[in-house]
């Protein structure tokens, strides 16, 4: 038993569903609609933390160019690269890009 207390941001992190690094992309996706739950803490084969994922970053990173149906939440969590850090987890709303007028 881990005797180190938790801060009141680890306790946060550590709530809600726990999976495995082997999971796919989509399967997460999946877990996370049926346990309505915003992120997913990760843990390795020997039931370590290795990090938590949110909804926006599946979903940014299945929206991808480097998206297939196999990749594991491993991957997405190995540094470096990080392919989340690569692709952007938001598109640019068209107000807030420049638009060029004919006169």
């Amino acid at each position: 038993m881990n005797s180190t207390p938790m801060t009141g941001t680890d306790a946060s992190d550590e709530a809600g569903p726990h999976v495995w690094d082997d999971m796919t992309v989509e399967v997460a996706l999946a877990v996370m609609r049926s346990a309505r739950a915003g992120h997913l803490v990760v843990r390795d084969g020997d039931d370590r933390r290795t990090g938590l994922v949110t909804r926006a970053q599946l979903a940014g990173f299945r929206a991808s160019a480097a998206y297939t149906d196999r990749v594991r939440l491993r991957a997405l969590l190995t540094t470096p690269p990080n392919p989340l850090s690569v692709f952007p987890l938001e598109v640019p709303c068209a107000a807030s890009s420049p638009v060029s007028r004919s006169s």
